[in-house]
């Protein structure tokens, strides 16, 4: 039933993906007029550029997303926001963010259970935002009733081609030595001393480069 309802929303109006993060936190974005709204994300992301380096937040970041620090900067100051850049608002706002595509979801972040939830639907032009603030119980309802997806977040920024899909698929699935072995071959500096969540982000850091 909760799915069904997140569903009846599909018709709704589409969204840059800033705006429709703040469409759900800040109320008061629907009272602004089209240049206030404006006004309002360049702030955002102006605070977001800012903090990242002044509050040293990428130091929050796992491996690939720090060596990521000053292309973030660069595309937020540029108002571009692609994947990396996504994360990094997740982080700094401590959220999950949940993205329906179909049938299928993914999270762009790993998902924390102890931080509430935004969901958004994604469309070909923008997202859908869910004017609501979910908790752990109401996201594991709508995730079991869909099939996980982690690399749809890649296709609209048309960044890796099918076999490099599939290679990131492989090597989600080995072993550490079998990743070492990967590590090596994509020059990785110290991939013996890595462990294996940081070895897998710096090859998946190579291979979408």
């Amino acid at each position: 039933m909760l799915l069904e309802q997140i569903y009846k929303h599909h018709i709704n109006p589409e969204y840059k993906f800033i705006k429709s993060i703040l469409l759900i936190l800040d109320n008061i974005i629907e009272l602004l007029s089209d240049n206030e709204i404006t006004e309002y994300e360049s702030v955002f992301r102006n605070k977001l550029a800012y903090d990242l380096i002044e509050k040293n937040i990428y130091k929050k970041f796992n491996y690939s997303l720090k060596l990521r620090k000053n292309d973030i900067f660069h595309n937020l100051q540029n108002n571009i926001i692609d994947y990396y850049v996504r994360q990094y608002i997740c982080i700094y706002l401590n959220i999950n963010i949940l993205i329906l595509v179909d049938n299928r979801y993914y999270f762009i972040n790993e998902y924390n259970d102890k931080y509430c939830s935004l969901v958004l639907i994604q469309k070909q032009n923008g997202y859908i935002p869910i004017k609501h603030i979910f908790d752990n119980n109401n996201i594991q309802i709508i995730i079991n009733n869909l099939q996980i997806d982690d690399l749809y977040k890649y296709k609209d920024e048309n960044i890796l081609e099918e076999q490099d899909k599939n290679l990131l698929r492989y090597l989600k699935t080995c072993k550490l030595t079998k990743l070492r072995e990967y590590g090596k071959k994509y020059d990785i500096s110290s991939y013996m001393n890595m462990k294996k969540i940081d070895l897998y982000e710096s090859i998946k850091y190579k291979i979408m480069s």
